[in-house]
């Protein structure tokens, strides 16, 4: 009841002041209707997409558009996604030396959001974003837990590492956005016993349905609870990002929580009003990788 009440009258009248492309439960409902789209309707739309983004960095990103007269090639000779191969990866470094260039001339700094990696494989690397990709952002994100059985508003625990996200734990808004989706967040950075020992605690308390969390930190919380014999935190399914999930751990979280454990690739931390996680994603599951064709991308190669 609750959960239907958030997505169908919350969440829209929250968002009814944006403008529509900002509406993140808009883009969700369309998502949720483009999974069941035919193979064909998805490449066409993706290729639809990658056009318009292919013309919109031409003309308005400095960096792209220096890129392409190198090349010397246009965005019309980008025709479908195998063609991208004509283009160099975008490195991290790359992104480091030339962010001034990577960003849009018909972009005010007001449109700007500042966005990071955690910084897991080595040292964060910095972009902007817009309210635009927030809203984009969160839809995925929603529709994409789904998959593994959450609604929005079911309890979850993010047991999460990214210092720029754990610092607004005390803003007004992200409280209240906590409350609304019933979310707490708890630092994976600070896995001594005293942390293991108080967010054990608030699992059992809050019995959350999902958990949230990088793979070394749900994976450590799962011996702790092995080794302290405790058997009642029971979630029916475990996310986790931002690091390699190696198949031991795996099988060890899956074993000690008693659930699913679903893994998805994420690229950027940042977290928008509602808190979601996201930016470049893929979910895997233990069947292989789920590919996601209604959303475009530009992979940022791992160094």
């Amino acid at each position: 009841m609750y959960q239907a009440l958030l997505k169908n009258l919350i969440y829209p009248c929250i968002e009814i002041r944006y403008p529509q492309e900002e509406r993140s439960i808009a883009h969700l409902k369309f998502l949720e209707k483009t999974q069941w789209w035919r193979l064909k309707d998805l490449l066409k739309f993706q290729e639809k997409k990658l056009h318009a983004i292919l013309e919109h960095a031409y003309r308005n990103v400095p960096y792209y558009h220096k890129m392409f007269n190198q090349l010397k090639i246009k965005p019309q000779d980008i025709k479908t996604v195998s063609d991208l191969q004509k283009l160099p990866i975008l490195k991290k470094e790359i992104v480091r030396n030339y962010k001034d260039d990577l960003i849009a001339k018909n972009y005010s700094k007001g449109e700007l959001i500042f966005s990071a990696t955690g910084g897991s494989t080595g040292e964060p690397m910095s972009f902007f974003v817009d309210r635009k990709w927030s809203a984009w952002n969160i839809a995925a994100a929603y529709r994409e837990w789904n998959w593994a059985g959450y609604c929005m508003g079911q309890k979850i625990v993010y047991l999460w590492g990214a210092h720029q996200d754990l610092s607004k734990q005390q803003e007004l808004k992200i409280k209240l956005s906590n409350l609304i989706n019933r979310r707490i967040m708890l630092d994976a950075y600070k896995m001594n016993r005293k942390m293991l020992d108080n967010s054990v605690k608030v699992l059992k308390k809050f019995k959350p349905k999902f958990i949230n969390a990088y793979p070394s930190a749900i994976y450590l919380m799962s011996q702790y609870i092995e080794k302290k014999g405790l058997g009642d935190i029971r979630p029916r399914a475990i996310f986790t990002s931002c690091e390699t999930l190696l198949d031991n751990q795996r099988r060890t979280i899956e074993n000690i929580f008693d659930c699913d454990v679903f893994d998805y690739v994420l690229v950027s931390n940042h977290y928008g009003e509602t808190g979601e996680p996201g930016w470049i994603r893929e979910d895997v599951d233990k069947n292989g990788l789920i590919n996601i064709l209604d959303i475009y991308y530009f992979l940022v190669q791992e160094l």
